[in-house]
């Protein structure tokens, strides 16, 4: 399954499944949607061939980083659905503004609150890895907003269901369309307000030909997206590597990763400065995918480079 087939199943997926344990947490309790839970993940999990193919393959790449002999097995991948499921669940309560009914390790987030106390923007870079509306809880005692960037046009249904489950929250979502310069403008306007600005740097738009930097990531080539550095050196700003993992029940922890004050691209030199961010985001997620294996969520075959041009052939 590509990229984009995959966006496209998420959507589906989200907005049905979601509705569904909104009106059960709703009525019946987060223990009760948990339980219910089970039984929609294997349905999805039975039924999608594509998606749990590409799940196994990617934990075979895990098992053999980690060292396993054993190939993961039909469980394996529906373990992992389960926790994205989960997850999900999770990121109810946290639109919710729920943060009260968690346990948060917020670990190195010292530098970041530097910065926000001096009213300098931040970027926060993170991956569709463990839940990234857990760190919230980086702005929950001060007044900052988060401005996250989404492309909105492949799950429109999905965010709209969380945008009705609090229409007030302090998450401020960012439409950016494909090569859309009004839409990094707005991004710059944020940062020079001293405000936080993230961006999920795993996955490409649906649509996009943007450019791919080809980097070795779990004892494999893939490729990644190059707009969201190309994006980084315009907003001039800190920018850090984040994650919220998950590490028991109701329990998350922060991962943060320094990446530079200021990402510069030298105009001669662009693309291998690209190449060198690149390198460092993919260790980083490499190590997250060794440390939880179930919590990376990118259900399509991550490895394949159909439709897409080297960042060195520009």
């Amino acid at each position: 399954m590509s990229n984009k087939a995959w966006a496209t199943a998420e959507e589906r997926g989200n907005s049905l499944g979601m509705k569904i344990v909104l009106m059960i947490l709703s009525t019946f309790g987060y223990a009760v949607a948990n339980m219910v839970l089970y039984p929609i993940v294997f349905y999805f999990y039975a039924t999608g061939r594509a998606s749990r193919r590409a799940s196994l393959n990617y934990l075979a790449k895990v098992y053999r980083r980690l060292g396993r002999k054993a190939a993961p097995g039909f469980w394996a991948g529906y373990v992992h659905f389960i926790s994205f499921s989960r997850s999900a669940l999770d990121r109810i309560w946290f639109w919710q503004s729920k943060l009260n009914r968690f346990e948060f390790a917020a670990v190195g987030l010292e530098r970041i609150n530097d910065y926000l106390d001096r009213r300098i923007g931040v970027l926060l870079l993170g991956a569709h890895m463990g839940s990234f509306d857990s760190l919230r809880v980086l702005c929950q005692d001060r007044d900052v907003k988060v401005n996250a960037v989404m492309y909105l046009d492949n799950a429109q249904r999905f965010n709209n269901l969380l945008r009705a489950v609090n229409p007030n929250s302090q998450l401020n979502i960012i439409n950016l369309k494909d090569r859309n310069i009004d839409g990094v403008m707005e991004l710059k306007e944020c940062i020079e307000r001293g405000e936080l600005v993230a961006i999920l740097a795993d996955r490409f738009h649906p649509s996009s030909r943007s450019r791919v930097v080809s980097c070795s990531f779990l004892g494999e080539e893939a490729p990644f997206p190059a707009n969201p550095w190309v994006m980084a050196s315009v907003l001039e700003c800190p920018t850090f590597f984040v994650a919220g993992m998950k590490c028991g029940h109701r329990r998350y922890e922060s991962v943060v990763q320094f990446v530079d004050e200021k990402i510069t691209l030298n105009r001669r030199e662009r693309e291998v400065d690209i190449a060198k961010y690149v390198r460092e985001y993919a260790i980083f997620l490499e190590r997250l995918c060794c440390r939880y294996p179930y919590q990376w969520y990118n259900f399509f075959d991550f490895w394949r480079f159909d439709e897409q041009r080297n960042v060195s052939d520009n």
